[in-house]
């Protein structure tokens, strides 16, 4: 992952993009999703780390409450 200004400000465009076009739908991000946007626009973790810890919450929530998952 780059962390040269034009990769990091490429990347903050497309996400700020993203973020909007989802928001004009009616989605609402949570401060907590906003938080880590903005550490994988800032090359603090990668897209893919994110994912895998998403992975490992859901594996966790399958175990707490099968119910819902």
């Amino acid at each position: 992952m780059g962390t040269e200004p034009n990769f990091l400000s490429t990347m903050r465009q497309q996400y700020e993009s993203a973020i909007n076009s989802a928001q004009l739908e009616g989605f609402v991000f949570t401060q907590e999703d906003l938080a880590v946007f903005e550490k994988i626009i800032r090359g603090e973790i990668t897209e893919a780390d994110y994912i895998d810890q998403f992975k490992e919450e859901i594996e966790h929530w399958k175990k707490a409450k099968p119910l819902i998952c």
